[in-house]
């Protein structure tokens, strides 16, 4: 009777365990792009490549997308720079705007593909203060 009672326990604990797991939503969009920025500011584009869609590498597969991204000239920044200025979401697609330092400002546009939000596009250009 015991081993019974242990066995239903073990099998409803195991459901229990990949129900919640099954629900977590992952990463949202913000940290998605944070994430990417991050990785791209520090040159770690193997990062930048699994957060990216399949658009962005435009039919090149991981190690030339790779090879490519290095041999241009590049961005440095710290990830403690890095701030989420503005975003928006709208169904499967965001926006988020990040101030990146050194007078940087980049904008990540995402698309969510069976859940998971990734890079469809990244921008970056010098930070534009508003006029008096």
């Amino acid at each position: 009777m015991i081993i019974a009672t242990l066995v239903v326990l073990v099998v409803l604990l195991g459901f229990a365990v990949v129900m919640g797991v099954a629900r977590d939503p992952g990463p949202t969009a913000i940290d998605v792009a944070l994430g990417y920025a991050i990785a791209v500011g520090n040159r770690d584009f193997d990062a930048a490549y699994r957060l990216s869609d399949e658009e962005v590498m435009r039919g090149r597969n991981r190690a030339d997308w790779v090879d490519d991204q290095r041999s241009e000239a590049g961005l440095e920044f710290t990830a403690e720079h890095v701030r989420v200025r503005a975003s928006r979401e709208v169904g499967t697609g965001a926006e988020v705007e990040l101030t990146l330092g050194s007078g940087l400002q980049g904008v990540v546009e995402l698309v969510q593909r069976q859940r998971v939000w990734v890079v469809r596009s990244w921008t970056v250009a010098p930070v534009v203060e508003p006029r008096a």
